[in-house]
């Protein structure tokens, strides 16, 4: 970490972790729960022809190896009201030495973020790559989310505030 005094701070970052035992989700759709013995008996019914289908189990010991980066920055020393205004953003990759459902390999955020006075509002970007969804072998599409948020504080004991999720519709 690199801290930019009195305006923001640069991070970078490498990691290593082993994990025994992680908890996974396989899914399966109707048809290809079928495959599976625990799970044909109810595939099979047609009261659950439209479901799908969850199982969980356990893996032996994953290693994930990564990177991760990360900056913020305050405009303090832009003229006012614009010096309430400050960014932030982060990048991840991750290599797992298996695939892991729902653990996306790369992952970004950015955001801004306005804060004077009695004012906050929030503008919050995520996205992830594709993701491995299940041993069934599906994947998650790449996503892209938009957050807004905002809060106003009228009295010492009164505020008011709202949130936006997914603004951009991603399924």
């Amino acid at each position: 970490s690199h801290y930019l005094r009195g305006v923001g701070m640069v991070n970078l970052g490498l990691y290593y972790n082993r994990i025994d035992g992680l908890a996974v989700v396989n899914e399966y759709t109707a048809a290809e729960a079928a495959s599976n013995p625990v799970l044909a008996p109810y595939a099979s019914d047609p009261a659950y022809a439209n479901y799908a289908f969850a199982t969980y189990a356990q893996r032996d010991i994953i290693t994930i190896k990564g990177i991760e980066a990360a900056f913020q920055h305050s405009f303090t020393w832009l003229p006012s009201p614009l010096d309430g205004l400050s960014v932030r953003g982060a990048f991840m990759h991750n290599e797992p030495n298996q695939k892991i459902p729902r653990v996306g390999n790369n992952i970004g955020s950015l955001g801004v973020i306005y804060e004077k006075g009695p004012l906050r509002l929030f503008a919050n970007l995520l996205w992830n790559d594709d993701k491995y969804r299940s041993d069934t072998p599906t994947w998650f599409q790449a996503r892209t989310d938009l957050t807004i948020s905002g809060r106003l504080k009228l009295t010492k004991q009164l505020e008011t505030y709202f949130t936006v999720n997914n603004l951009l519709g991603s399924p």
